[in-house]
């Protein structure tokens, strides 16, 4: 399969239009809402209080978001919430502190909403084996975004004031919704039931959960993600403290560094079905998680800034690779009906620890050095793409990967 097939699907292409623009808007809003919050309060807790409005609903509400996103028509979901996003962001210019918390919590819960139902809705509307062109092209939109994104988005601020880019965010969130309207995304088939919207939730959810339990590629991926992402965001708390304390980075080499990031990841993303086509996709996942925490490890090493550079777009390269390969394998082991659910449940648990290291980074960030503690995320990230070999689950999720190659080379 190739990119150009892909890109042939019109319902498949409109959606991802629509992520372009809703991304490009919120690119904007990510760099607007900091400075207009530390405008009015020059507080750094009011912006961590920030941050935390926009993580709760991923890491607490998924699941229950995920039932009704299997419940109710994706189309339609994504269509309402990005029109309640337009309205939300919207009103920020006009509201005190504490609205403007509020409508960063509920803007979360509406984009975790439309991410589950866009999740689910790329196995509905793409073939089995395109499935990881789809994800390398969801995911290398966003690395491209992320490329010139944050210039242009402070462009826009220093060109005009904090409010522009508002209204900006609310006309792309408009265009993606209008988008939207020409997509057809099939219902999900669902059982009958007679039970109350409470014991259905109940049910629903139990479902969710019991599916989780015996799938093995949803076991080993949880697990081995659940891991990554303590180690992970450390380095990404850290990231400044290391480029622009430790190797003395200054601003435009911060914005190269950011922008190399993006460029890399994109490549990988790119190359991404080319290697899923030769070689074992489970192989490829641990290997990438191996190279990305090897290169973190040595980046904590380097004493040069170019040096430091140089590895952080290497291990940019292999977790670009990693994560379209991770989301197919989640899609192709989890049916229609419960896409929803268990993806939330997914999400949940895999970044459950995320605000753990967190903390303790908080905590221990100015007792020990910060190379340090980016090198031990580093060797931790590492580790954990070799603890995958010995996972309980590894040896039939990588058989299954097999079978399936092996058939196909058949055919």
């Amino acid at each position: 399969m190739s990119y150009q097939a892909v890109l042939r699907n019109k319902n498949f292409r409109n959606v991802l239009l629509a992520q372009l623009l809703s991304k490009i808007g919120d690119m904007v809003t990510g760099v607007a809402l900091p400075l207009l919050i530390f405008s009015r309060t020059g507080s750094v807790a009011s912006m961590a209080f920030m941050m935390l409005t926009y993580w709760l609903p991923n890491l607490i509400l998924a699941p229950f978001f995920g039932i009704v996103v299997d419940r109710v028509n994706r189309k339609k979901l994504m269509l309402g919430m990005d029109i309640a996003r337009a309205l939300l962001i919207g009103l920020i210019p006009f509201v005190p502190l504490y609205g403007i918390y509020l409508i960063c919590f509920l803007t979360a819960c509406a984009s975790e909403i439309f991410d589950l139902a866009k999740f689910g809705s790329t196995k509905q509307l793409v073939k089995q084996e395109e499935l990881v062109e789809a994800n390398s092209l969801v995911q290398g939109l966003d690395h491209l975004i992320g490329i010139a994104g944050p210039a242009l988005a402070g462009i826009l601020i220093a060109a005009t004031n904090l409010v522009l880019p508002f209204y900006v965010d609310v006309a792309t969130f408009s265009l993606s919704a209008l988008l939207m309207c020409f997509v057809a995304i099939p219902d999900v088939e669902r059982k009958p039931q007679q039970e109350g919207w409470l014991e259905k939730s109940r049910l629903d959810f139990k479902e969710g959960l019991s599916f989780v339990k015996t799938s093995a590629p949803l076991l080993f991926s949880m697990t081995l993600f659940l891991l990554v992402m303590m180690f992970a965001m450390p380095m990404n708390v850290l990231f400044y403290p290391l480029f622009q304390g430790e190797l003395g980075a200054v601003s435009w080499q911060i914005g190269l560094i950011l922008s190399l990031f993006s460029v890399s990841s994109l490549l990988g993303t790119i190359v991404s079905p080319k290697l899923n086509r030769r070689f074992n996709r489970i192989h490829l996942i641990l290997l990438g998680l191996f190279c990305m925490g090897f290169f973190s490890a040595l980046l904590a090493l380097s004493q040069n800034v170019y040096l430091a550079l140089a590895f952080y777009a290497l291990g940019a390269f292999f977790n670009g690779f990693v994560n379209p390969l991770n989301a197919t394998l989640r899609q192709e082991n989890i049916p229609h009906n419960l896409m929803g659910r268990v993806t939330g449940m997914y999400f949940s648990a895999v970044n459950s620890l995320s605000l753990v290291s967190m903390l303790l980074i908080g905590l221990f960030g100015d007792l020990l050095a910060v190379r340090d503690l980016y090198l031990a995320a580093g060797i931790g990230y590492a580790v954990v793409g070799l603890l995958g070999f010995f996972s309980p689950w590894y040896a039939k999720t990588k058989g299954m990967y097999e079978t399936e190659k092996t058939a196909l080379e058949q055919v």
